[in-house]
Parts: C-alpha cells; sequence; structure tokens
C-alpha cells in the first residue's frame, strides 16, 4: 500500500529532517519516547502500529499535556518523536505504519502545553492576609536579634581567626596544654608534683611503685 493512500503523508521538511542521523543521546530520547508512546497505546487496547491514527495521535498529545501535565518542551520532544516515526513510513512494513499526526501540517503549538511568560515567575503569588504577618514577624525579629546575630557571628570570626593562627604557627612555639605547663613549673622547681600521700611517706604522682 501506497504510504499516502494510507494517511503517511509527510511533508518534505519532516521527511529531511528524519533522514538526518541522530546522535547517540538523541537516539536515545526518541526511542524513550517511542517506548512512552506504545505504553499509552497498550492501555487504550491498541496492539498495531498500523491502528494509529491521527485522531490517536491527537489524543496522545492532549494526553501529555493535560494528563502528564509535561514541560512545553518535553512534550515538543515526544511529538517530533512521533513525527520521526510518522516519516519513517515509506521504508517500514505496512503493519508498521502510522499516519501523519496533524502537527506535522498544522504546527506543533496547537498541540503542546501552554507556555510560561518567559522571565516571569508564574507561581500565584501569596495572599496579602497571609504574607502581612510573616513580613510583620520577619521585622520584628530582625530588630530584636540582629544585635546578637551580629556580635555571635563576629565571635565565631574571632575564633576561627585564633584557631588558624594557631595551626600555622610551628609545633615548638605553639601554646601548651594546661597540665603541661603546670608539670614544667613544678619541676624547674624540683617539687614533686601533687600525689596522695604513700604509707609512712609523701608519695608524689610522678614517683615509681617500688619493684
Amino acid at each position: 500500500m501506497d504510504p499516502a493512500s494510507a494517511g503517511c503523508r509527510i511533508p518534505a521538511t519532516f521527511r529531511r529532517s528524519a533522514a538526518e542521523a541522530l546522535s547517540t543521546l538523541k537516539t536515545y530520547h526518541t526511542v524513550t519516547n517511542w517506548r512512552t508512546f506504545a505504553t499509552w497505546l497498550t492501555g487504550r487496547d491498541i496492539t498495531a502500529l498500523s491502528a494509529v491514527t491521527a485522531e490517536v495521535l491527537t489524543d496522545h498529545s492532549v494526553y501529555l499535556a493535560r494528563t502528564r501535565r509535561v514541560a512545553r518542551m518535553t512534550a515538543v520532544n515526544h511529538l517530533v518523536a512521533l513525527t520521526r516515526l510518522a516519516a519513517y513510513a515509506p521504508v517500514l512494513p505496512e503493519d508498521l505504519r502510522i499516519q501523519a499526526p496533524a502537527w506535522d501540517l498544522e504546527g506543533l503549538d496547537h498541540y503542546l502545553p501552554a507556555a510560561s511568560a518567559t522571565g516571569e515567575n508564574v507561581t500565584e503569588p501569596i495572599d496579602a492576609a497571609t504574607i502581612g504577618p510573616l513580613l510583620v514577624w520577619a521585622v520584628r525579629f530582625v530588630e530584636e536579634f540582629s544585635g546578637d546575630v551580629l556580635a555571635a557571628r563576629a565571635e565565631e570570626q574571632r575564633l576561627r581567626d585564633i584557631a588558624s593562627r594557631q595551626a600555622a604557627m610551628p609545633a615548638t612555639r605553639r601554646c601548651p596544654p594546661r597540665g603541661d605547663a603546670r608539670h614544667a613549673g613544678t619541676a624547674a622547681r624540683s617539687a614533686g608534683l601533687p600525689g596522695r600521700p604513700g604509707i609512712g611517706r609523701a608519695a608524689g604522682a610522678d614517683a615509681h611503685p617500688p619493684a
């Protein structure tokens, strides 16, 4: 059967596009979109590509936009993958041909989700009754606690500076631990270190027990 008589006639522009070599990544995405389409067809009890009409393809575009609610560019990729599949009709067996989608002649725009305003935040604004109290409390927090926050930040920075200077200092010049300093002072005075009394004599902490 001639592809044109089966509703598979594709404009020359799309035939040239489909004939172009695809990169590995684009091939992967195209096949993934075909798999999504095949899964959707199975859910509608359509088990042969030859049963895919232009109306079925239009229904799929509605499914993408309204049910799955995919992003506009994601929908473009899905629909272009189907255009590519339709463009292969002349070289495919008759039972693997799908009809040309309507967007090939009418353009994609009518079959895509609505475009968002470029560069604009399209999120619905917070109601004034909600944002008002939040703003009041935010200002109050700044007025009452900003001094404490800044003081804590300054103290943190001071401690970090001390730690950095200590880390950069040669090991021999670093401040010894408090216990080492006390031990050094006691040794300089030739005095025993503090310790518990022994039986009949004073036993320093640095004294070794008899063997």
